[in-house]
């Protein structure tokens, strides 16, 4: 065979095994799996953004960012299982010891206006469904406040001793009424936002005139008498706070904006006193008086925190306003907590979106984590995830035994009370 024909049997053979080669590689191979890494949250791997919501089926843990933890108060790993068991049910415990945690029924749905009482196992209520006020005794006895109906009742602020209230209405009706002698006072429709001073003998209100800029901040006794106008307001009602401290010197907060995350928060007093003023590192501010009259928690929200609401605490007696101003480092709002001696209770978001701070509906619908707050550490505890006769919890008030055993709160959806055991 000469020489040619050989180089062309060469060619030739190189083209049929490249061809079929092709048809291996396009028709016939078979994939070997990659195996993706491993991104469990808690070790590599990204977690989720705080404002588009946990994964599902893991309960997220918002002031880590983590799981909520099988070994129970602490973070990462998972809901903890019956003993001896691989998966099947999270374990419920009776008390709150930082994981799922049985949240008793103690009235079904439909009250509002809720008050402790003595040792903060008793509460008076007002039924929305009947149009009553109630109080509900330690041993579960519910028993009418008075044979009465309170129809449509929008407001309810309590005396400290839960014996009086004032009531406000939708249409700007006020009535003061004593339920130990069923006696009512109509109040003025300009008065507004009441809060009773520690001692019961005098309230804090805003007066809303019908004249332009007339507005004022005042103090009266609770039946309406002796009123006496403190400061104007003027246009600048919705920055006011009535908030009465401990000591009676301070009756209101007002703040005022200082650039896009910094306001100056002032102290009003009943006589003019020249209190100095606090500097908060965002806006809406809202402060409540702790009971040793010393010390103020508040929230504001800020760039930094994504406008969500954040909690802080200050000194604010005397010259020491202003000292100790630290954040907590918990996203809720105020309304969420109780404050019992120097621990705070609240109830979490599990996650918030950004902005939340200026629509607080967003969270009507997103489940809470009940925490425990050392507000002279800044120490946190996670003390509970609700589970019950409800799919989820979602707090509109948090309150606390005197004892600290007990913490209550009223869902927002169901406008029922629960309990959980400390």
């Amino acid at each position: 065979m000469d020489r040619k024909k050989i180089i062309q049997i060469i060619i030739f053979t190189v083209i049929v095994v490249g061809l079929g080669y092709l048809l291996w590689f396009l028709f016939w191979r078979t994939e070997v799996p990659i195996t993706p890494p491993d991104t469990t949250p808690g070790q590599t791997g990204q977690l989720p953004d705080i404002g588009e919501g946990p994964p599902t089926g893991v309960v997220i843990d918002p002031i880590t960012g983590l799981p909520i933890s099988g070994n129970i108060g602490q973070s990462g790993g998972q809901i903890p299982t019956t003993p001896g068991q691989i998966g099947g049910q999270p374990t419920v415990s009776d008390r709150a010891i930082g994981g799922l945690t049985t949240a008793k029924t103690v009235i079904a749905k439909n009250i509002t206006g809720v008050k402790p009482i003595g040792d903060g196992k008793s509460f008076n209520y007002y039924d929305s469904a009947d149009n009553k006020f109630y109080r509900l005794t330690a041993s579960g006895e519910v028993q009418p406040l008075s044979d009465k109906r309170f129809f449509n009742v929008d407001t309810v602020t309590w005396s400290p001793d839960g014996e009086k209230a004032i009531l406000e209405y939708p249409d700007s009706t006020n009535i003061y009424y004593d339920f130990t002698q069923d006696k009512q006072v109509t109040l003025p429709r300009q008065m507004t936002e009441f809060d009773f001073s520690r001692t019961g003998t005098n309230i804090g209100f805003k007066w809303q005139s019908d004249l332009a800029n007339d507005d004022w901040l005042g103090v009266a006794t609770p039946d309406g008498s002796e009123i006496k106008f403190v400061e104007p307001m003027n246009n600048a009602g919705e920055d006011v706070q009535v908030a009465w401290s401990p000591n009676n010197q301070v009756i209101a907060f007002y703040r005022e904006g200082r650039g896009l995350n910094q306001s100056e928060i002032y102290l009003i007093g009943q006589n003019g006193e020249n209190f100095k003023s606090l500097t908060v590192q965002g806006r809406g501010f809202k402060g409540e008086w702790l009971d040793d009259g010393k010390n103020v928690i508040y929230q504001i929200y800020s760039e930094a925190s994504g406008s969500r609401p954040m909690l802080w605490v200050t000194r604010a007696d005397g010259d020491n306003i202003g000292m100790n101003n630290n954040s907590l480092g918990i996203q809720t709002w105020l309304d969420k907590c109780a404050i019992a001696g120097t621990n705070a209770y609240c109830a979490v978001p599990e996650y918030l979106p950004e902005g939340a701070a200026y629509v607080p509906e967003v969270a009507d619908d997103i489940p809470d984590l009940f925490y425990r707050i050392d507000l002279t550490t800044g120490s946190k505890t996670l003390l509970a995830k609700p589970v019950g006769d409800l799919t989820k919890y979602t707090a509109s008030e948090v309150m606390v035994s005197q004892d600290q055993s007990v913490l209550y709160f009223v869902d927002k959806a169901t406008g029922g009370l629960y309990s959980i055991n400390l």
